[in-house]
């Protein structure tokens, strides 16, 4: 969505939220001046009819410098116990300004309206310049893509660390596709104690249809089996708004995949 507001003879300021992880679906202005009134899709949007609707993520353009806009959510889920507990939003300038993700400085404001319906409202100046961009979200994003780049930067060192440590072994691969064709994978991580030649086995059944989609086409790419080794499987982040069970997954695989690590 991107949505623009002509405010003076020099003055657009532009809201976007067509990028990896943005959520804003529309944008009109308020009552007073410099309030904007914000909503967003919900989780399962355009395949579901309802769904939470909690994570926020758009970006603000062309905003003078020294100006302050007042933000007003108008169809959240409720989340006071979160706002009560002092939750704030984060946000960055881009390209240069505050490229590391901090929370908003002022004061969260949190209601219910005339219908009963949870209403998030906070207020931002602007202290950079006006062909700065600066983003917003619920909490500290991690999108589909930081998730791809991730993933890339574990395999290339895994690979590039077997030569020298041949005990190590390291697997990935796509479990299935999302309704809009976005691979959802999973990574193997082990030594290679209790390392048998057989291939894991694809379940059978139509539940399991289109379950790893490579591995149907070449047996070769599941991964290997272990005999009685224990198995730890580690997942997070079920809707879109817990981004913070990402990052507390991330320091996990960090630590696991520390190959300097005893």
């Amino acid at each position: 969505m991107t949505e623009k507001f002509t405010e003076g003879k020099h003055t657009t300021i532009t809201f976007d939220s067509d990028f990896c992880s943005g959520n804003l679906s529309r944008v009109s202005r308020g009552n007073q001046r410099n309030e904007y009134n914000l909503w967003v899709s919900h989780d399962g949007a355009p395949y579901m009819e309802d769904g939470y609707k909690t994570w926020f993520h758009f970006s603000v353009h062309g905003v003078p410098q020294g100006e302050q806009l007042t933000f007003t959510f108008k169809n959240l889920n409720n989340q006071t116990k979160l706002y009560s507990q002092g939750l704030k939003p984060v946000f960055r300038v881009l390209p240069s300004t505050q490229k590391k993700w901090r929370r908003i400085f002022q004061k969260v404001n949190y209601f219910f309206n005339c219908d009963d319906q949870f209403t998030l409202r906070f207020n931002h100046m602007f202290s950079n310049q006006p062909n700065e961009t600066t983003y917003f979200a619920f909490s500290y994003p991690f999108s589909y893509q930081e998730s791809q780049n991730s993933m890339d930067e574990i395999q290339n060192n895994f690979e590039a660390a077997a030569p020298i440590n041949s005990n190590l072994y390291f697997h990935r691969e796509t479990v299935y596709y999302s309704i809009e064709g976005r691979k959802m994978e999973m990574m193997t991580i082990s030594s290679k104690d209790g390392i048998t030649e057989d291939r894991e086995p694809i379940p059978e059944g139509n539940d399991y249809n289109g379950i790893f989609p490579e591995g149907a086409k070449d047996p070769n790419r599941r991964p290997l089996k272990f005999g009685e080794k224990p198995i730890v499987v580690f997942t997070s982040r079920v809707h879109t708004g817990e981004t913070p069970g990402s990052h507390v997954l991330n320091g996990l695989i960090d630590l696991i995949t520390d190959l300097k690590s005893e």
